[in-house]
C-alpha cells in the first residue's frame, strides 16, 4: 500500500506515521519513519505520532516489537498534546500530563501512576500490541497478541485536548515497528468500526477553502 491522495481514484490517502520534527535524543527512525529504534542507554527515547487521534470515533494503531529485547523497557500508548519531552523521565512516571501507558513488563500506568499490573508482557520479539482508542467512549484498550488487556477509562478533561500516539524507551536499546494501516493493519478486524489515522478517515475540515480565510497581499 503506497500513500496517495484519496482523490486519486483510490480510496488511499496519507497515513501517520512517527513523527521526525518530535525532537527526542537517541532515536533512529527508518523504513519510512515506521520503525523506531533507541540507540543509547543514556537517555529515555521517545517517538510521537504525526496525526492526533480526532475528538470522535475508534482508532486503532499496531506495534511489533522488533528485536525482542527484554532489557529494554518498552511503554506504548497516548499522551495529550501539552506533554515535552524529557530525556531522563518516563512519560508513564510524569505526573501533571493525561497519559495512559502500557509497559512491557504488564503494567498499565494512568496519569504517572501504577494503575494495573499482572497483564501480559511484550518482550519477544514479534510481539503485537494493539492499540485501540475510542473517543466516543472515553476509553483506551490494549490487546498483545490478539488478547485484550483490558480497557482504561480517559481522565476528565483528557477528551478536551489533543492526543497522540507514543512509543518510549527506557535508557536501553530496542526497536517498534508501527502499522498505522499503510501496511495492511486494519483496527476494525479487531474491534468493529474501528479507523486508522489516515487522511481518509479524518473529519472533513471545516475550512474548505482556504483562500476566503487567509489570502496574500503582495504591495509593489
Amino acid at each position: 500500500t503506497y500513500d496517495r491522495p484519496a482523490d486519486s481514484g483510490t480510496d488511499t490517502g496519507n497515513y501517520a506515521t512517527w513523527n521526525p520534527l518530535v525532537y527526542s535524543q537517541g532515536r533512529t527512525l527508518s523504513n519510512g519513519n515506521l520503525r523506531t529504534d533507541s540507540t543509547t542507554v543514556s537517555y529515555v527515547v521517545m517517538s510521537q505520532a504525526t496525526i492526533p487521534f480526532p475528538s470522535t470515533g475508534k482508532w486503532g494503531v499496531k506495534c511489533t516489537n522488533v528485536d525482542g529485547s527484554s532489557a529494554s523497557t518498552i511503554s506504548i500508548g497516548v499522551v495529550d498534546a501539552l506533554y515535552k519531552y524529557n530525556d531522563a523521565a518516563f512519560i508513564y512516571g510524569t505526573a501533571g500530563y493525561h497519559n495512559i501507558m502500557y509497559i512491557d513488563n504488564g503494567a498499565i500506568y494512568v496519569n504517572g501512576s501504577s494503575h494495573t499490573t499482572g497483564k501480559a508482557t511484550f518482550q519477544g520479539a514479534g510481539e503485537v500490541v494493539e492499540t485501540i482508542v475510542d473517543m466516543d467512549a472515553g476509553t483506551v484498550t490494549y490487546y498483545m497478541d490478539g488478547a485484550t488487556q483490558g480497557s482504561y477509562t480517559i481522565p476528565t478533561g483528557y477528551l478536551n485536548q489533543s492526543l497522540f500516539f507514543v512509543v518510549e524507551f527506557g535508557h536501553s536499546s530496542g526497536e517498534i515497528d508501527a502499522d498505522f494501516g499503510q501496511n495492511g493493519y486494519d483496527p476494525s478486524d479487531t474491534v468493529a468500526d474501528t479507523k486508522t489515522l489516515a487522511s481518509q478517515n479524518l473529519p472533513a475540515p471545516t475550512v474548505t477553502n482556504p483562500s476566503l480565510n487567509v489570502l496574500p497581499i503582495l504591495y509593489e
